[in-house]
């Protein structure tokens, strides 16, 4: 056998199609030639291609030290050769594209698969690369990656075409890899990168969006199923008052007097809750109206409460006597008005400091109670005038009108 050409690429010389020369099973004569299974021997008399010898032993004449007769094989196993073409792309990519191709002699074209061709793999590679180099200027990248098997199966039809006549079958053509260059694959993956994180935030984006909406709708039906349950209480609470009032009488309310009923239980609830807070200190001044039921039953109860608070308080308790003697000394609630600048107990817009007067200096300091007094402003005290009140302990308190109010009207007045 030739030995390899150092300038042929490595997969050429390790190709199994080269023609090689054979020597007789006994020295110094071709008479008696063993063939092998896997290869095609070519039987020469006198440099003449006489015929194909078949597998085994052959006797193919008289020879005397292989001057008359010669022999040449060639491999009839299938081959398989990498070809290895550079190209570019239509967006003005370079890139290697690899190409696998196997082939095999045609048993019935022995005498042109060993005659005909000196270097078969050169012969591959150039139609190999014309075929490549016509079919990838026109396909941009990524529609190169995907015609891989438009390809191969172009390659194909032009191997076996071209490769015919020569006495070799194209079995398979397989397009292996497409190698782009170290730069060109990061510029591409992070193009990739940066799409998956643009459609990643897109998502997210629509995500939030969906949950901001479903909590709205959710606080949207909360505060719808509220209000009907408001309403319902409401009218469970109307229904029932109504019931209470009529079972045992024949006498039906009307819209005004189940308002009236709804207004005042709602008014002790408003009360109770008020109440409940530390440090509350507000204010009621209703508007005076003589036949307001709802007024003097507000009225009444906040004025019980006042007293039973003033019982209970430890002032009454020791000071029984002081108070009597204040009260002797102070002047009428009804009669008296002074022009100091004392802050009544309502929230008006006046800021002036209140003036409180001792009942004895010499006294110690005792401890009092917290009272709401219900105060009638007198006839010609108008807002602004101040009133000298008595409060129940004995204490002298002064009250400004606040605006709004007038004579006959009655405000209420934390003692």
């Amino acid at each position: 056998p030739r030995p390899p050409d150092p300038q042929t690429p490595p997969h050429r010389s390790q190709a199994m199609s080269a023609v090689e020369n054979e020597r007789g099973c006994i020295p110094c004569t071709n008479c008696l030639v063993t063939v092998p299974q896997d290869r095609f021997v070519a039987h020469e008399k006198f440099g003449k291609y006489v015929g194909t010898l078949k597998p085994g032993l052959n006797f193919v004449g008289v020879d005397c030290i292989g001057c008359c007769i010669s022999l040449r094989s060639i491999s009839s196993r299938i081959e398989q050769i990498d070809c290895q073409v550079k190209t570019k792309t239509k967006d003005h990519i370079f890139c290697t594209v690899v190409i696998a191709i196997q082939f095999s002699v045609n048993p019935q074209q022995c005498e042109a698969a060993i005659y005909s061709l000196d270097d078969v793999t050169a012969q591959i590679d150039s139609h190999v690369a014309d075929v490549v180099r016509s079919k990838v200027p026109v396909l941009e990248l990524d529609a190169t990656f995907e015609a891989k098997d438009d390809l191969g199966n172009a390659v194909k039809d032009e191997l076996t075409a071209a490769m015919a006549e020569y006495g070799f079958s194209i079995h398979h053509v397989l397009v292996t890899e497409i190698v782009l260059e170290a730069s060109v694959m990061h510029a591409m993956n992070e193009t990739n990168r940066q799409r998956r994180l643009r459609d990643a935030a897109l998502m997210q984006a629509e995500a939030e969006h969906i949950r901001v909406v479903k909590a709205a709708e959710a606080e949207a039906d909360a505060a719808s199923l509220a209000g009907e349950g408001i309403a319902r209480q409401r009218a469970a609470i109307v229904e029932g008052l109504r019931s209470s009032i009529t079972t045992s009488s024949t006498r039906q309310l009307n819209s005004k007097e189940t308002s009236e009923l709804l207004l005042i239980t709602q008014y002790f609830e408003t009360m109770k809750e008020i109440g409940s807070q530390e440090n509350s200190k507000t204010y009621f001044l209703p508007k005076h109206d003589p036949n307001d039921v709802t007024q003097q039953m507000r009225m009444g109860w906040l004025q019980a409460k006042a007293a039973i608070e003033h019982l209970k308080g430890p002032a009454q308790q020791s000071m029984p006597g002081r108070r009597a003697s204040n009260a002797s000394r102070s002047p009428s609630p009804h009669h008296h008005a002074q022009r100091s600048s004392p802050r009544p107990l309502t929230n008006t817009p006046h800021r002036s400091q209140p003036h409180r007067t001792s009942l004895r200096s010499q006294s110690p300091p005792m401890q009092m109670q917290s009272t709401v007094l219900a105060v009638q402003v007198p006839p010609g005290a108008g807002p602004g005038t101040v009133l000298s009140i008595q409060a129940p302990d004995g204490r002298t308190l002064q009250v400004r009108v606040p605006p709004g109010v007038n004579p006959g009207q009655v405000i209420q007045v934390q003692a």
